[in-house]
């Protein structure tokens, strides 16, 4: 690309858009798909119980499913692991002062 000048010019930079990686760790589920399909919940189960016959919906549906997917089990993993947690941390403080009740 040339400027006005005749001069060539750099290419546009571009912009950042959304959250940090930073903020975007902090998010629940929920808003990290809302983030990610940049609609409400209520919009991606529309999508997600598309039933048509175009092959290229179809291909975008079959793609937001399967993040969907991975994202409930990352969250499904997660909290199985903090239950984890608390038993491993309630076993341990039974242990070491006894029961109190």
């Amino acid at each position: 690309m040339r400027d006005a000048n005749g001069e060539v010019a750099p290419p546009p930079r571009p912009r950042r858009a959304g959250r940090t990686p930073h903020a975007r760790r902090r998010l629940s589920p929920v808003e990290k798909l809302q983030a990610l399909y940049g609609l409400s919940l209520d919009a991606a189960l529309d999508d997600l119980s598309y039933r048509g016959d175009d092959p290229h919906c179809l291909a975008a549906r079959t793609s937001a499913r399967h993040d969907v997917i991975m994202i409930c089990a990352k969250y499904g993993i997660e909290m199985s692991r903090e239950r984890e947690r608390q038993r491993i941390l309630s076993e341990m403080t039974r242990r070491e002062f006894g029961d109190k009740a």
